[in-house]
């Protein structure tokens, strides 16, 4: 999920060069990026204005990074080896070259998402020599059907996984303009997702790739859930049953691959809940999960102080219809 920016600061410093170092840390999710050698045009602040960005010295630029490293999630480290103007004439080069490019029509990717191209003319319209024509190339049913079938073995993964790549370029650059930028937001998770699940690999076990597909499965869940709640103006839970189920991706255990889970059940018609932990977890279809980050899973015990704790609450209560 994106960062609120009200949840964001920043600080720069002038280096020895007369270029820039800069750090941006969301305060609620815990994670940072540290960019140095920017120009000061690259600075974030000046990208986006919502963001609040502060001169400071670089002792106080190195005291900040030093504890955000070793207290935060996570984090990236950015050095910037080009000039300004260097990128922005690359930039210009790229545009020109992509503005070019040989349009391929809509049909023809519909008919890609469709299935109905061989593997040679799938994997030739992946190349970004081609540009797509643009159209609304979100379609949830027909998305989750192939998915279903490729889990059931009607395409090898090389073909999954160039269809993965079609469907990322898709909604990432291919798109009609949205007039609701969070729906436009959403289509680029979604797109993020189909390029992690581009990198599935034939030499991946059969329960890997079932357990990977389960996943991006759920996610598109919720996202489609967040789509449709838009585009009807409301708010609502993504429940079953009066049950909600909440999971939040905590921690790979050392030495192994083994993943953890935070999960909440609430149950808002008995106004019960349960917190636990589950490793590797499968994400089975039955279920409707929201999927959050583990800053925001922490909010949880904020909206259910009032519920009473019953800890035979599990995945499986949001599949019992309650009288």
């Amino acid at each position: 999920m994106e960062s609120k920016f009200e949840n964001k600061i920043a600080f720069y410093a002038e280096n020895e060069s007369g270029l820039y170092n800069e750090i941006i840390l969301d305060l609620f999710e815990r994670d940072y990026e540290y960019n140095l050698n920017i120009d000061k045009r690259d600075l974030f602040c000046r990208k986006e204005n919502r963001l609040k960005e502060f001169l400071v010295s670089q002792q106080v630029i190195n005291a900040v990074y030093d504890r955000v490293d070793a207290l935060y999630n996570s984090g990236s480290y950015y050095w910037e080896d080009k000039s300004y103007e260097q990128r922005q004439l690359e930039k210009e080069m790229w545009e020109r070259e992509r503005a070019n490019r040989t349009v391929i029509a809509k049909e023809k990717i519909w008919d890609a998402i469709s299935w109905k191209l061989d593997e040679r003319e799938l994997r030739n319209i992946c190349s970004y020599d081609f540009a797509y024509e643009k159209d609304d190339y979100y379609n949830f049913d027909l998305i989750i059907d192939r998915i279903h079938a490729f889990m059931s073995g009607e395409k090898p993964v090389r073909y999954f996984t160039d269809w993965c790549i079609v469907l990322m370029r898709c909604l990432y650059d291919s798109m009609h303009i949205c007039a609701d930028k969070r729906i436009s937001s959403i289509y680029d998770e979604i797109a993020d997702s189909f390029d992690g699940l581009g990198f599935m690999s034939s030499n991946d076990s059969e329960k890997e790739r079932q357990t990977e597909c389960k996943e991006f499965v759920a996610n598109l869940k919720y996202y489609n859930h967040q789509i449709d709640d838009i585009k009807r103006h409301r708010t609502t839970d993504f429940e079953k049953n009066g049950v909600v189920i909440y999971v939040a991706y905590e921690f790979c255990i050392g030495g192994s691959n083994d993943i953890m889970y935070s999960i909440c059940v609430a149950d808002k018609r008995r106004h019960l809940v349960n917190y636990y932990f589950a490793p590797n977890l499968i994400m089975e279809e039955e279920y409707n999960i929201t999927i959050l980050t583990s800053a925001e899973f922490e909010t949880l015990s904020c909206e259910y102080v009032e519920y009473k704790l019953d800890i035979s609450l599990n995945m499986d209560s949001q599949l019992e219809e309650k009288c």
